[in-house]
């Protein structure tokens, strides 16, 4: 019960009270609402119609019976007893309960005898009439077990009525019932069936009730009560099955073991109302509201998506087996475990199809790693919005969307370290040609004339670029004597993630050109550049349920250089038209997308040894643009999957701006000092605290 109660706090807030929302039928003698454990409680009694009134005196509050006992009382609280510190609480406290007052002691075989005139089938009939989702039955026919009779024998018109041949099967209301309290019990001798020699006994005899009463185990011999009839064995406080219970016998498929001894509960009090008066009680009647309300708080945790069908499943399913519990005779589905009842059974699944149980991606694979230009736009629309994910038994269980869109990697100190450290990146480092000022990333490169070739560097000339997507590229470039430039590049195939099963995922190389023009002895040029991502979008890349990315982008820039004061000035921005793709996925689609980069760097010589420069920036960024989205949300009781769709744009709330100075010395133990104070203001374009690095290395070759 703690755990569900834990599960539902976790999941709607510490003030939702458990059961909320459903609303159960008691058939019992009766309730005192004036006792004090029901205040605040949501309760309504009705005596029913076919009740006699001399039988409506008897089961009623106003008259309990020897020592102030009200059976009915003392089962609805169970499940009702509000938080008041009374030392218990009731396990769907916050659910609506309708008590129906009966004759309980007269629910004898319609063909016995003894039965007295109450219309049982009329008494079921009003309840379903009630509109409740789960009716606790907490009595039993003392002395009639279910193994002695066939299926003949139990056509009896209530039995009829609980079948709800007319309902479909997902929606009929579950019975749920107490097993019996006959083991150990009296009996007549060996005429009386499962009567047998006690010595122990003041008659000689007594039962052993190795199965249900006839009114709870019919669903062993009914096929038309099975899915929505649960019988209940009690057990003692250690678990074990308690004396006094029937067990599950022959009905072991449809029953399940609940605390029935000790447990808290009201007692009827007539001498000073409102009554506070609570003892312990034993018995199946308290055992079964045990698993009434639990099956109350699960319908309550899968939002009412889960059929009354699917709900018995699932307490069936997820009771604890294990040890005693594996004996099926005594335990039938074992004991209840409503903790595992609202945990997924393996892991969940995020489904892209129409019904649930289809093929899905593991909601451990299933991810958005966005990449920095992104910042937290798509994160932003995703906020309150959630993904449901199925477990093996179809239940949904919900997760907030925000949370599978994280971001690749932000400007880390490890990724400014190697910027700062390699020799193919020296993107402020100038290099004079004629009057001009260029930033050369091919320092390692081949060089054949006018051709160059490289391995495993940027197409970029600015670390501001949306080119810096494809490091690693294997590039050639011509370059013509009136500063026109050609570059053609692919990416070296690499692992862009692993399975499930740590098998790595190949990507698909990216490809692009690049077209630049600076005249000599022109302080400013232009460029064109197009790259075609094979597996991501500006670097953002999914797996799982999130389908596949692919986009296709092209970059216009301008870069400007003059020398001020000593002071070497470049400037270098650049705007993108983006043209994405999706598929296969929770992804409908993209707008077209703009983006955006730029920086200006100052550099100058202090002495022989020293370079030193300055730079401002902004890292690529969203300027315009959205995305469609088609989430799952949840399900229906014929298990077809609700998906909403909408637009989430993609604009960051923010810009990041990069401020740097570098300084380089050479000559240091026959290599190259390097040094670099940085803060980024709004880093991953989004509103956070200033990111600091300061960093310095050593390099040398030899």
């Amino acid at each position: 019960m703690h755990q569900a109660h834990a599960a539902l706090a976790v999941k709607f807030g510490s003030e939702t009270k458990p059961g909320d929302g459903v609303t159960i039928g008691v058939m019992d003698s009766g309730v005192d609402l004036t006792h004090g454990e029901f205040t605040g409680a949501s309760i309504t009694e009705t005596p029913l119609q076919g009740l006699p009134d001399e039988t409506r005196a008897v089961y009623g509050p106003g008259q309990p019976g020897a020592g102030g006992f009200s059976h009915g009382t003392a089962v609805t609280s169970v499940m009702a007893a509000q938080p008041n510190n009374a030392g218990f609480l009731g396990i769907a406290y916050g659910a609506d309960f309708k008590v129906f007052r009966v004759p309980i002691g007269q629910h004898i075989p319609e063909n016995d005898p003894r039965r007295e005139t109450f219309n049982w089938a009329q008494a079921y009939q009003e309840v379903l009439a009630g509109g409740v989702a789960i009716v606790n039955n907490s009595y039993s026919a003392s002395g009639t077990f279910i193994e002695n009779y066939d299926a003949e024998e139990l056509r009896f018109s209530e039995f009829e009525v609980i079948a709800q041949r007319t309902t479909n099967g997902a929606d009929r209301a579950i019975f749920v019932w107490a097993a019996g309290n006959d083991h150990g019990e009296e009996c007549d001798g060996p005429g009386d069936e499962n009567c047998f020699a006690d010595l122990t006994s003041e008659t000689g005899y007594s039962y052993r009730a190795t199965s249900p009463s006839i009114v709870g185990g019919a669903v062993a011999l009914l096929p038309e009560l099975r899915g929505h009839n649960v019988v209940v064995v009690a057990t003692d406080q250690s678990g074990v099955i308690a004396d006094f219970s029937n067990r599950c016998g022959i009905a072991g498929q449809w029953c399940i073991a609940a605390p029935g001894v000790d447990l808290r509960g009201a007692l009827f009090d007539n001498r000073a109302p409102p009554s506070s008066v609570v003892r312990g009680f034993a018995g199946t009647s308290f055992a079964a509201p045990m698993v009434t309300g639990g099956l109350a708080l699960m319908k309550q945790f899968f939002r009412d998506q889960l059929s009354n069908r699917e709900l018995v499943t699932r307490l069936f399913a997820t009771a604890n087996k294990d040890g005693q519990y594996a004996n099926t005779a005594i335990y039938g589905q074992g004991f209840m475990d409503l903790g595992a009842a609202v945990s997924p059974v393996s892991t969940p699944q995020v489904t892209t199809s129409g019904r649930v149980g289809d093929a899905g991606s593991s909601l451990r694979t299933t991810a958005l790693r966005l990449g920095s230009a992104f910042g937290d736009g798509l994160a932003r629309a995703l906020a309150g919005r959630e993904i449901a994910a199925f477990d093996a038994l179809g239940a949904p269980f919900w997760f907030e969307a925000s949370a599978f869109a994280g971001t690749v990697s932000r400007s880390s100190s490890l990724a400014r370290l190697h910027g700062l450290m390699d020799p193919n990146r020296e993107a402020y480092r100038p290099v004079a040609r004629g009057t001009r000022m260029t930033f050369d990333p091919y320092a390692r490169a081949v060089h054949q004339g006018e051709w160059r070739f490289g391995l495993y560097e940027s197409p970029a000339n600015a670390e501001s670029s949306l080119l810096n997507l494809a490091n690693n590229a294997a590039t050639v470039s011509f370059k013509a004597q009136n500063g026109f430039e050609a570059t053609a590049f692919t990416t070296v195939n690499q692992v862009a993630s692993f399975t499930p099963a740590g098998l790595p995922r190949q990507r698909t190389p990216d490809v692009g050109a690049l077209l630049a023009w600076r005249p000599p002895d022109t302080p400013v040029g232009v460029r064109v550049r197009w790259l075609k991502e094979g597996n991501s979008l500006l670097g953002s890349t999914t797996d799982g349920a999130f389908g596949r990315l692919s986009a296709n982008n092209v970059f216009t820039g301008f870069e400007a250089a003059t020398e001020v004061g000593g002071w070497h000035l470049a400037l270098d921005t650049e705007v993108g038209l983006v043209a994405p793709a999706a598929g296969g996925g929770l992804i409908d689609g993209f707008s077209w997308l703009t983006t955006s980069a730029l920086s200006l760097r100052a550099h100058r010589r202090l002495g022989s040894q020293d370079e030193l420069t300055v730079s401002v920036s902004q890292p690529p960024r969203i300027e315009t643009g959205w995305a469609t989205l088609t989430l799952p949300v949840g399900r229906t009781w014929d298990g077809m999957v609700l998906r909403e769709s909408f637009s989430a744009g993609l604009v960051p709330s923010n810009r990041q701006v990069d401020v740097a100075a570098r300084w380089r010395r050479t000559g240091v133990l026959g290599g190259e000092w390097r040094t670099e104070a940085a803060v980024s203001h709004n880093p991953g374009h989004v509103a956070a605290k200033p990111l600091f690095n300061l960093l310095a290395g050593w390099q040398t070759e030899f």
